[in-house]
Formats: structure tokens, C-alpha cells, sequence
């Protein structure tokens, strides 16, 4: 027996002691914390006073502290604590009177030394974005742990530690991420389908089946040829981006190209699995102890979809959260040398990873009686009609001109007419409703 085999097993049979599963669901919450978690809270606590520390320096009493900055080079900001800089700086970007030149390049200045230390910057910077990795990594952990993917965890880890150590030594310096890319989709992989099959195999029958499904595409040639080109192909990806290229031009060719990898991947994936799960229960004739049993055939094709159906969500799911995660990186990690890399960061955020939905100002409506008066005064007025003074106009005369009446009221609500007084403003107020989440 080898030793790889004596090590599963031994690590098979502790993680079914209640005991270890318990301390070790304790110390994955308790490292997601310290190693993901804390850049949140820091990152949070450094917003916190850098926006304290910048309202202050734009109140009425800046001078106050400004003067002290001037003369001892520090400075003790409520809130905030105290704050150093260097009397050259302070002599530049604050007058003699205390008044600030530059309130946001004195406040980055301040809080310079104070910036979150231990962690890359696009991780401390979006408190959300840390928040969620951190509660994601503790998931993942906990999923490992109760669903018995130690000695897989073990073994991974091992495995990728050891390629990321040689890519890292070769000066492959992007390698070591994919590897550890790799590792993380193999496992969120095996446990998404482990909790699809706990959970499918209390839905009676047909979620029995589903289950069964699962099982085999573990087994299946055919389906896990794909599993593995999406969980092996999307970490790859981010390799072939130009990292020379603008910020947007890389983040938009990653969503391009993983989209479009996993779509296909999982399309061709779903016709082969829903036509070879049939056919090899009847070409192994298993099928005959399915029929045999009281499991109807709306019932057995119910169960055979849901499992497919189940398939292709966790895949959706493991390659989105891939897709999410390199994207969210991508966006706060410019290019080192590039020279717009704020506009790079701003035209990403506002423009590429942004949704808009449409909504419409509420104009006044016309009514009823509005539009009846206005149609009888073009008949009463114009000259053109003048022969209806009398009698009563043809309808499809009053359709036509309660059409265009309505046409121009509505058109007047949504034009500006320029004014003839410079000292006019052509300007509407418009009422928009709707808009609470923006």
C-alpha cells in the first residue's frame, strides 16, 4: 500500500470524528478572519478616518490644526489621533494663515503611513469585496469539512503548493496564481456536488435519480472530460491576457473570453450527459431495475433533467464565482506602468462593470377634458375647417386631430426651448421615481 493511500485513509477516518470536524470548522471561521476578514475591518477603519480627517480639514476651524502642522509637524486631529508631516511638505500645501491648499493631497499625505500594511491594496481598499471573499473562503472551508474533502483538501494543497514552488523558482511569477486557481475550483467543485447530492436525495424518487446522476458524472468518461477542461481552462485564461494593454481592454477580453468558454463548455457538456445518461442505463441495462421498481418514466425523466439541470448550476456557479473573483482583482490592479490608470479604474467601474436601467420622468398627463377643448378650438379658430362652424365634424376629422394635439403636448413635455433672455436659464425640472437604489 502506498504511502499516499495510508495517508488518505488515515485522514478518511479522522474527519468522521464529530470532534475534529468541530475544531477544525472553528479554525477555518477563526483563519478566514485573520487572513481575509481583518483586511476588511482595517480597510474600513482607514476610510473611516481618512474621510473624518478630511472633513475636518475642510471645516470652518482647519486652521487650528493646520497652524500646528506648520509649526511642530504634527498635529492631533479628533478623531483621527495624531498626525506627522514632514515642515517642507506642510510649508507647501499650507499658507502662513493655516489655509489649505490642497485638502485631498494634505489628507493623503497625513494618512500615508497609517495605510493597511500586510495586504495588496485591491483586497483592504473594497471592504466589500474582502468581506465577501473572507465569508466565501469560510463557506468553502466549512463545505470541505462536513462533506468529507479532507484528505482531496489535503492532498491538493500538497500538490499545488509543490507546482507553485517550482513555477515560482522557474520565474513563471503568473503561474502560481492559476495553480492555486485550479486547486480552489477542483474543491468548490467536489462540494457543491456533494451538498447537491445530500440535498437531491431527500427529494424523494426523482431527486434520487438526479443524485445518481451526479454520482456518475464523477465516473463518466464523457462529463468529466469537460469538468475538468472548465476547472483546468478558466485559470488559464488570465494567462493570456496582454498585461500591457489598458485596464479595460483586459478586463473586457477576461469576460469575454471565460463567457464564452464556459458556455460552450457547459452547452456541449449538457447534450452529451442528457443523451448518454439514457442510453447507457439501457445499453448496461440498468434500466430494467429502474422500471422494475415503482419509479414511473415521467418520473425517471424528471429525475434524469434535474440531474443534468443540477450539473450544469454548479458549474454556472463555479465558473462564476471564478469569473467574479479575477474580475474584482483585475479592476483594482492596473497596470504598474501605465499612465491613465485612474482613468483605466474609472472608465471600468463606471462603464464596463456597470448595469443601467432605464427610467422615465413623469410627465403631466393630458386630460380628457384638456383634449377636447383644444380639439374643438382648432375647429372653432382655423380657417381650414371653417365649414364645421355649424355642423358636426367627421369622427376620423376629430381622430386625427386629438392624435396630433396628443403627439404635441407630449413632445412639448420632453423638448427645452432655448429663451431669448440670456438671463433665463433653459432649464425643466423633471419628476423621476424609481430611483431609490441608485
Amino acid at each position: 500500500m502506498s504511502l499516499i493511500e495510508v495517508l488518505r485513509r488515515k485522514l478518511d477516518a479522522m474527519q468522521r470524528l464529530l470532534w475534529f470536524r468541530v475544531v477544525a470548522s472553528v479554525l477555518v471561521v477563526v483563519l478566514a478572519w485573520w487572513l481575509i476578514g481583518r483586511a476588511a475591518w482595517e480597510g474600513g477603519t482607514f476610510k473611516t478616518r481618512f474621510n473624518t480627517l478630511l472633513v475636518t480639514l475642510q471645516g470652518d476651524e482647519a486652521s487650528v490644526w493646520t497652524t500646528d502642522l506648520l509649526e511642530k509637524g504634527e498635529a492631533d486631529f479628533p478623531g483621527v489621533g495624531v498626525m506627522t508631516l514632514p515642515k517642507d511638505a506642510a510649508s507647501t500645501l499650507i499658507n502662513e494663515d493655516g489655509a489649505v491648499n490642497n485638502v485631498l493631497e494634505l489628507t493623503s499625505l497625513l494618512m500615508g503611513p497609517h495605510t493597511p500594511k500586510g495586504y495588496p491594496d485591491w483586497l483592504w481598499s473594497q471592504a466589500s469585496v474582502a468581506w465577501g471573499m473572507a465569508a466565501v473562503a469560510a463557506g468553502a472551508g466549512l463545505v470541505v469539512v462536513w462533506t468529507g474533502l479532507v484528505p482531496l483538501f489535503v492532498l491538493l494543497s500538497v500538490l499545488s503548493l509543490v507546482l507553485m514552488a517550482v513555477s515560482m523558482a522557474m520565474g513563471w511569477d503568473d503561474v502560481p496564481m492559476a495553480i492555486a486557481s485550479i486547486t480552489t475550483l477542483i474543491l468548490l467543485f467536489h462540494g457543491l456536488t456533494r451538498l447537491a447530492i445530500s440535498g437531491l436525495d431527500l427529494l424523494g424518487r426523482p431527486g434520487a435519480v438526479a443524485a445518481t446522476v451526479l454520482r456518475e458524472c464523477a465516473r463518466s468518461r464523457i462529463a468529466l472530460a469537460f469538468v475538468v477542461a472548465l476547472l483546468v481552462l478558466l485559470p488559464l485564461l488570465p494567462l493570456s491576457l496582454d498585461t500591457g494593454a489598458p485596464l479595460r481592454h483586459q478586463v473586457q477580453s477576461l469576460l469575454d473570453r471565460s463567457l464564452s468558454t464556459s458556455f460552450a463548455l457547459i452547452a456541449v457538456m449538457t447534450m452529451a450527459v442528457g443523451c448518454s445518461t439514457i442510453s447507457f442505463d439501457i445499453r448496461d441495462r440498468h434500466i430494467w431495475h429502474l422500471v422494475s421498481k415503482p419509479l414511473g418514466t415521467g418520473r425517471y425523466l424528471l429525475g434524469k433533467w434535474a440531474g443534468v439541470l443540477s450539473l450544469n448550476a454548479i458549474l454556472l456557479v463555479v465558473a462564476g464565482t471564478f469569473i467574479a473573483a479575477w474580475t474584482g482583482y483585475l479592476r483594482l490592479s492596473p497596470p504598474k506602468d501605465a499612465m491613465d490608470a485612474g482613468r483605466d479604474i474609472s472608465i471600468v467601474s463606471d462603464e464596463i462593470l456597470t448595469a443601467r436601467a432605464e427610467r422615465f420622468p413623469l410627465y403631466d398627463p393630458l386630460t380628457e377634458s384638456v383634449l377636447r377643448e383644444r380639439v374643438n378650438a382648432i375647429i372653432r379658430d382655423d380657417p381650414e375647417y371653417a365649414q364645421y362652424q355649424d355642423t358636426t365634424p367627421p369622427p376620423r376629422l376629430v381622430r386625427a386631430l386629438r392624435e396630433e394635439v396628443r403627439n404635441e403636448y407630449y413632445t412639448a413635455q420632453r423638448r427645452i426651448e432655448s429663451k431669448l433672455s440670456a438671463s433665463e436659464e433653459p432649464f425643466k425640472t423633471l419628476r423621476f421615481t424609481g430611483l431609490q437604489e441608485a
